[in-house]
């Protein structure tokens, strides 16, 4: 294609300082802050008319402040934690060279226009640490978005996408957690290595809303959603063994439930991506202090993954399976 030529840099430069607070090993402060200067730019042309290329730049100075207090009493730890991030766009984000998505087949276009998301943070988190390794905790977290990037559609004729600011969104929610050590079992389970077995999981309820910009409320087709890729819950799980012999084995489950893939325009509805599940194993074993053998199979179960509009298929493919052998070695 004409325009599948691009330039792009990046620069930023940082600095960082924090401080930390002890009183009587039961109350802890964190303070800290991050200076950050940032340059980004993108320049797509034609090889043939270099002169006709569209330019995009961003740049931004911005203080990044960060605070958190831990209170531990006995086996309970309370933390409190604020921060402010940022999000930038990448790229392929930035640049007008269209691409194309090898699962879907969708030509993907940026928007050299695109502004750098701003992320407030603000989590509380109770932990009850009940035995030398087992714990559970429970967390409550807030996010606000202000000009967020989301994926959208740009033409749905000739399956086009692109990626837009919205105004600003929240997201808050709950997580549970657990972590427990399987030798309560006893020697039965496992032939007695019960004890170098753990199962680990984690569950996450969110609430998403979104404020449209004013100029695109005649043109996005849903004014009062969730932000774009963001689930309303999440699943983790995951079962591991881990004993002092140089052996170890994780067998790990993810799932996202529905989330938003596309934002409509003009009256066609969003793009919904299904929720799915992903099972996912990896082990690891090392040999004489020197050698290191790991194995990874990912999305064991390959189920198919489909993206709707409207309550019909839209797209439908399977990532299919993967699996990977490495060795380490390391000279003393």
């Amino acid at each position: 294609r004409p325009t599948d030529s691009y330039e792009a840099a990046s620069e930023l430069d940082a600095l960082y300082a924090q401080i930390e607070f002890n009183f009587d090993e039961q109350i802890r402060l964190t303070v800290g802050g991050r200076q950050e200067d940032f340059i980004q730019n993108s320049n797509t042309f034609d090889l043939f008319m270099p002169k006709l290329g569209n330019n995009a730049e961003l740049a931004s100075k911005k203080f990044l402040p960060s605070l958190s207090a831990t209170v531990i009493r006995n086996d309970h730890q309370f933390r409190l934690a604020y921060s402010e991030t940022v999000s930038r766009p990448d790229f392929r984000e930035l640049s007008t060279a269209p691409f194309t998505n090898p699962s879907t087949g969708k030509t993907i276009v940026g928007n050299p226009n695109l502004r750098i998301t701003s992320i407030t943070n603000i989590d509380f988190r109770w932990e009850w640490y009940f035995d030398f390794s087992d714990y559970v905790s429970v967390g409550l977290f807030y996010k606000e978005f202000v000009d967020p990037i989301e994926r959208s559609i740009l033409d749905p004729i000739n399956r086009q996408s692109t990626y837009i600011n919205a105004g600003s969104a929240e997201n808050q929610g709950i997580e549970f957690e657990i972590y427990k050590g399987l030798g309560f079992l006893g020697d039965g389970f496992f032939n007695g290595i019960g004890e170098d077995f753990y199962i680990q999981s984690n569950l996450s309820f969110i609430d998403s809303t979104i404020e449209i910009r004013e100029e695109d409320r005649g043109s996005l087709t849903t004014l009062s959603r969730p932000l774009q890729g963001q689930s309303d819950w999440l699943f983790n799980a995951q079962i591991g063994y881990e004993p002092f012999s140089g052996t170890t084995a994780t067998l790990l489950y993810h799932y996202y439930g529905d989330r938003i893939a596309e934002v409509g325009i003009e009256r066609a509805p969003d793009l919904v991506e299904d929720g799915i599940g992903e099972l996912n194993f990896v082990f690891v074993q090392e040999f004489e202090n020197n050698w290191r053998l790991t194995l990874k199979a990912r999305n064991i179960m390959d189920e198919r993954r489909e993206i709707t509009q409207g309550g019909y298929v839209a797209d439908g493919y399977f990532d299919g399976r993967e699996l990977s052998i490495q060795a380490q070695y390391r000279f003393n």
